[in-house]
C-alpha cells in the first residue's frame, strides 16, 4: 500500500476523499498521558495539503485490541480507517471515529492507475483479496458454492471464519470471542459464553478450536470463571458448579440432547469414552482449590475435566472439519450454550433460558 501511494497517490481521493501530499509508514504512536513509552505504530498516516490526517490500520485476521484502538485515537485527530478483509469489518463496529474499507476495494482503486506497475500490482492484490473473501463467505452457505471447513488451507483464513462466527454468535445473543490458541501454533478458535446471574466473569462456555492441519476441530463445553480474579473462593465456586453439572458437562449427554432437538447436528461430534472427559477428582483438585496451581500446571494436575488454568472445566470432543461448514459450528455452539443453561442448578440463572424442571 505504501508502494502504491508512493507511485501514484491520486486513487486515495476515491477511497478517503482527499489526495495526500505525504504518507508516513509505521509512524510511532503518540506518548499517552502518564506513560513513559507507548509501543506500536500507525500503519500508514496520510496528510493532505491542508494538514488533514487520515490514519490507517491494516488487518488481515490479526487481533485489534482495545488498547491499540485507543492508541490510534490518541495519536491523530483525523479520520481513522481500518482496512481489511470482510470479516475484519466487525472489529470497529460501534466506534464512531472509525470506518472500514475493504482491502480488495482499496487495491482495486489503483487498477486504472497511469503508473503501469502500480496498476498491475493493484490488480493482482485485489484479485487475491477477493479470493480470500470468497473462501470465507463460502463457508457460511452462500446461494451457490458452499464449502466445508476442511477445505480451508491457510490458518489465517480459519481465523477470518472464526471472526465472522464471533459476530454471528453476538447476533444470537451470546457473549463471544474470536482468537488464536496459545503457543506457537496460532490456530483459530471461537468461543461463546452465557453469563450467569448477570455477571460476565461467571459464564458457561462452548467453543471450537481448530487443530493443526485444519482437518479437525476440537469442540468443548462447560463452566468458565477464568475472567474472575483467582482466589480460593472463586476456585471453590467454579469447581462446585462444574461438579454440580457433572451429568451435563459431557459430550455424549450433549449429543443425546441434540438427537432430540437438532438430530442433524448430533452426527457431527465424535468423542472418547467417558463423554469427552474423566470423572471429577476431589482428591487431586481440592489442594488446587486451596492453594492454586503453584509450581505445577493443568497438564500435571488433572481434575477430570478439560480446561485451562484453575477456573475452567469442560468436556471435549472432535468435529471432522470436512463434514461441516461455519453455520454448523455456530449452531453447535448456540445449542451447547442453550443446553448448558437449561441444566443450571438452583442459584444460577442465564438470560432467557429456563432450567430443566423449573
Amino acid at each position: 500500500m505504501q508502494e502504491l501511494t508512493d507511485r501514484d497517490p491520486t486513487p486515495w481521493g476515491e477511497i478517503i476523499g482527499m489526495v495526500p501530499v505525504t504518507s508516513d509508514r509505521e509512524r510511532p504512536f503518540a506518548k499517552l498521558k502518564g506513560r513513559r513509552s507507548v509501543r506500536g505504530t500507525i500503519d500508514l498516516l496520510l496528510t493532505s495539503s491542508d494538514g488533514d490526517e487520515v490514519a490507517i490500520e491494516v488487518k488481515v485476521a490479526h487481533q485489534f485490541s482495545d488498547g491499540q484502538r485507543k492508541r490510534y485515537e490518541a495519536s491523530s485527530d483525523g479520520n481513522l480507517i481500518l482496512v481489511g478483509m470482510a470479516a475484519d469489518s466487525t472489529l470497529v463496529n460501534g466506534y464512531p471515529r472509525w470506518s472500514y474499507r475493504s482491502l480488495a476495494d482499496v487495491f482495486n482503486a489503483w487498477s486504472g492507475s497511469c503508473d503501469e506497475e502500480a496498476a498491475l500490482l493493484a490488480r493482482m492484490a485485489a484479485r487475491a483479496m477477493r479470493k480470500w473473501d470468497t473462501i470465507v463467505n463460502s463457508a457460511f452457505r452462500p446461494a451457490v458454492g458452499a464449502a466445508k471447513l476442511g477445505e480451508l488451507k491457510e490458518k489465517f483464513v480459519a481465523i477470518l471464519v472464526s471472526r465472522q462466527l464471533k459476530h454471528d454468535l453476538n447476533e444470537h445473543g451470546w457473549l463471544s470471542l474470536a482468537g488464536v490458541s496459545s503457543g506457537s501454533s496460532g490456530l483459530a478458535l471461537v468461543q461463546g459464553f452465557a453469563e450467569l446471574n448477570g455477571d460476565d466473569a461467571r459464564c458457561l462456555i462452548a467453543e471450537a478450536r481448530w487443530v493443526e492441519g485444519l482437518r479437525q476441530i476440537n469442540f468443548r463445553l462447560g463452566v468458565d470463571f477464568s475472567d474472575l480474579d483467582e482466589t480460593r473462593e472463586s476456585r471453590s465456586e467454579a469447581w462446585a458448579l462444574a461438579k454440580n453439572m457433572d451429568a451435563a458437562i459431557r459430550v455424549d449427554a450433549f449429543a443425546s440432547h441434540l438427537k432430540q432437538v437438532r438430530p442433524e447436528l448430533s452426527e457431527l461430534i465424535v468423542f472418547r469414552g467417558g463423554g469427552g472427559r474423566s470423572n471429577p477428582n476431589d482428591e487431586i483438585w481440592l489442594p488446587v482449590v486451596e492453594h492454586g496451581l503453584k509450581n505445577t500446571t493443568r497438564r500435571s494436575v488433572k481434575p477430570g475435566f478439560v480446561g485451562d488454568g484453575a477456573l475452567r472445566f469442560e468436556a471435549s470432543g472432535q468435529i471432522r472439519a470436512n463434514w461441516i461448514d461455519a453455520i454448523d459450528v455456530r449452531d453447535l455452539i448456540d445449542e451447547a450454550l442453550k443446553y448448558l443453561c437449561s441444566r443450571l442448578p438452583a442459584g444460577y440463572s442465564a438470560p432467557g433460558i429456563a432450567r430443566i424442571g423449573s
